[in-house]
C-alpha cells in the first residue's frame, strides 16, 4: 500500500492511474476506519501545494471509485474519507476541492 502513497507524494498521475487497484484496496481498507487523517490517501492528495495537481489526484480517486463501485458506494466511502479530504484541502487552500466536495459557493 505504501507504493500508492509514494506515487501521490511524487505527484505521479500516470503511476496513480496505472495502479488504480491500489486506490480501491485503500478505499476498502479504510471503509470504516477511525485512523488519523494522515493515514488516508485523500489527505495527501488534497494537501499537495500544487492545488491543480492535488485536484487531479483527488479526481482520479473519485473516478476510480465511481467506475469500480458506483456512485452510491463512492458516497459511502467519501463519508469516511471526508474529514481527511477536507483537512488536506484546507491545509493547502485548495478551494476547488472544497467548493466541489463541500458544495461551497465560489469565493
Amino acid at each position: 500500500m505504501n507504493q500508492i502513497f509514494k506515487f501521490v507524494a511524487c505527484g505521479n498521475l500516470e503511476a496513480i492511474r496505472e495502479n488504480e487497484h491500489l486506490l480501491l484496496t485503500h478505499a476498502q481498507e479504510m471503509w470504516s476506519s477511525n485512523d488519523p487523517v494522515e493515514n488516508y490517501i485523500t489527505y495527501w492528495m488534497c494537501k499537495d501545494t500544487d492545488t491543480e495537481l492535488g485536484y487531479d489526484m483527488f479526481s482520479i480517486f473519485i473516478n476510480t471509485c465511481e467506475t469500480a463501485l458506483g456512485p452510491k458506494e463512492t458516497k459511502k466511502i467519501m463519508k469516511n474519507f471526508s474529514r481527511a479530504t477536507i483537512e488536506g484541502a484546507m491545509t493547502s487552500n485548495n478551494h476547488r476541492i472544497l467548493q466541489e466536495f463541500c458544495y461551497l459557493p465560489k469565493i
